[in-house]
């Protein structure tokens, strides 16, 4: 727990550092966010509905139909709302109670910075992964590039290692080859 919230941490104090220290510009529409408080509290309260109430639908309020997400967690980036859908649905079979809580968030410009919490018993399978039956907690970060009040594009960040560790994984470093014969 400790070693997560260390790496939460770091990772804020990054993104913090990158919105606050900004340099001072005038006054113009250019350097105005793009993105209301209000918008923005409204996106990740549509966001942690549809996730913790599995209204997929909802997203379709949020997301561009052509939103391009970048997750570790996907085999390849996901291009646009639709097929976001089929891989929340692939989450929510790998973890059926699975449960978000939105933290702080931040807004810099056509930006919103938003840190999360992830917890959840994992009865399916994770990909090739067999089901462990066991809870895990996960924190990330998700920075959201916004145009015209919806999400375009995403880059979501989270240990994956924490997560695999806590489902009873191990990290194996490759063994050397044998030399046959001596």
């Amino acid at each position: 727990m400790i070693r997560r919230m260390a790496i939460l941490m770091v990772i804020l104090a990054a993104i913090f550092a990158l919105t606050a220290c900004q340099p001072e510009e005038e006054e113009t529409s250019a350097a105005k966010p793009v993105i209301t408080e209000e918008r923005a509290e409204k996106i990740l309260d549509i966001w942690r509905e549809a996730r913790n109430t599995y209204n997929l639908d909802l997203l379709d309020s949020i997301y561009t139909p052509e939103s391009a997400i970048h997750d570790p967690g996907a085999e390849r980036d996901i291009c646009g709302v639709a097929e976001l859908k089929q891989y929340y649905i692939r989450t929510h079979k790998a973890f059926p109670d699975v449960h978000f809580e939105i933290g702080e968030y931040r807004i810099a410009e056509d930006w919103l910075i938003s840190f999360w919490t992830i917890e959840g018993t994992n009865t399916g399978s994770l990909g090739e992964l067999p089901p462990t039956g066991k809870e895990v907690l996960v924190s990330g970060v998700a920075i959201d590039r916004i145009e015209e009040g919806m999400i375009a594009e995403e880059w979501v960040f989270l240990n994956s290692l924490d997560l695999y560790q806590q489902l009873g994984f191990e990290l194996v470093p490759p063994q050397p080859e044998s030399e046959e014969g001596n």
